[in-house]
């Protein structure tokens, strides 16, 4: 199967004590440091007044960074913008890759030291693309076992998986649970 516009969402721990509009100057900053060295990061967006929305996003042109609270449940959203038609295995990948990569930057963050950590074992894929990836049982059965492969590949064990319960919404997966993940560090090594 090919996908377009592949989203990983790393939750944030409940423990985490931040505050959203702390985010704003650490996007700047990675803008002005070209801390993203392979995607032309344009600018910040501040969505703190829609609730359960998307929170602060960092705007580059192929991709959105963003820290959301969709769902009710706050996490580092990455989420593919532009891109072909591509292997599912290989764009899932390189979204988890994306998204692990900017939590871990996030974390080392001297702002953030000790406020924000992440989960690893409990995320969500979504396929944005409805044309190439329809919220319906069909794309599950297709999507679901590459998904798995991918995760099992980065170091997760006995993953199990619930569907996006809103049939309106593009399609996803979250990790229910799983009965080992690593955690960041050795997510960013292993891919």
């Amino acid at each position: 199967m090919q996908i377009q516009q592949a989203s990983v969402k790393l939750f944030i721990t409940a423990d985490s004590s931040y505050e959203l509009a702390a985010f704003t100057p650490i996007f700047h900053a990675w803008i002005r440091d070209k801390k993203i060295s392979d995607q032309l990061l344009i600018d910040v967006a501040d969505y703190q007044h829609v609730p359960h929305g998307p929170g602060i996003m960092l705007i580059a042109n192929e991709a959105h960074y963003g820290i959301d609270s969709t769902g009710g449940h706050a996490g580092l959203r990455y989420q593919r913008r532009r891109d072909e038609a591509g292997d599912a295995k290989a764009s899932l990948r390189d979204a988890l890759k994306r998204a692990v990569s900017a939590a871990s930057m996030l974390q080392q963050e001297k702002s953030m030291a000790g406020k924000l950590k992440f989960r690893t074992d409990n995320l969500q894929m979504r396929v944005l693309s409805r044309l190439r990836a329809p919220n319906a049982e069909a794309t599950r059965a297709s999507l679901q076992p590459i998904w798995a492969q991918v995760l099992s590949e980065a170091g997760f064990a006995g993953a199990e998986f619930a569907p996006e319960a809103d049939s309106r919404s593009p399609f996803g997966l979250t990790l229910a649970s799983c009965k080992t993940a690593p955690d960041l560090a050795a997510l960013q090594a292993a891919l």
